[in-house]
């Protein structure tokens, strides 16, 4: 079985990687930065797969939670995303998304309702099963957030890479994965509550047994 791993960022990859530098010999594992956001996820994770065939694409990273219920260093499999602010800023402030201004059909494939939905889910009790959106800019204001939860009130958990990868892997019929350690409730910004080393601990603490799951689940 052959796997890319990508994540946003060198440091949310570079502990994974020894983590699994000596995982089953039987398994071929490549990883990628792929940068932050959509765009660059979309141009080198495209980039990538143009080059090589996978079976399986895990991407990995750090996200804040809109679900209080969902604690800091908690690690999440993202079953659904959706884009998070496409569209138009109304008088009032608030989002005109892409498919209510027309511009998108949100039963159109990939979409279904306005998500886009992973048909893998790892089956894991201690791994919460979440929705996402996908941002340009994530929210750091009580107004804004306000907004945000009364616009998309099942979204669970906040990035800026999960709807690319749903998108390209969809698209290219490839099985794939999003697996999410929070570092942050999503709350007027402020970074002294965040806990980043604690959610890449968490993403390196359970990577091989993720992995070893998805190998199970897949063949």
């Amino acid at each position: 079985m052959k796997i890319l791993i990508i994540a946003a960022t060198d440091i949310e990859l570079s502990g994974i990687k020894s983590k699994l530098a000596n995982f089953d010999k039987d398994v071929s594992i490549d990883f990628k930065v792929t940068g932050i956001g959509s765009l660059q996820t979309c141009y080198h994770l495209l980039h990538t797969l143009n080059q090589i065939k996978y079976d399986f694409i895990l991407q990995i990273g750090i996200a804040g939670s809109f679900d209080e219920t969902i604690p800091i260093g908690s690690l999440c499999n993202v079953y659904a995303e959706r884009l998070g602010d496409l569209g138009s800023e109304n008088f009032d402030g608030s989002l005109l998304d892409a498919f209510e201004l027309g511009l998108m059909e949100n039963n159109t494939f990939p979409f279904i309702n306005g998500y886009i939905l992973n048909d893998f889910q790892l089956i894991n009790e201690n791994i919460y099963l979440v929705k996402a959106c996908t941002v340009n800019k994530t929210s750091g204001s009580t107004q804004s957030i306000d907004r945000f939860k009364a616009k998309y009130p099942d979204c669970q958990v906040e990035s800026m890479e999960g709807a690319a990868l749903f998108y390209v892997c969809k698209n290219a019929h490839i099985a794939f994965m999003e697996l999410r350690a929070i570092s942050n409730i999503v709350e007027a910004r402020n970074r002294d509550k965040w806990n980043i080393k604690l959610a890449l601990s968490t993403l390196e603490d359970n990577i091989q047994d993720v992995l070893i799951g998805i190998i199970q689940q897949y063949q």
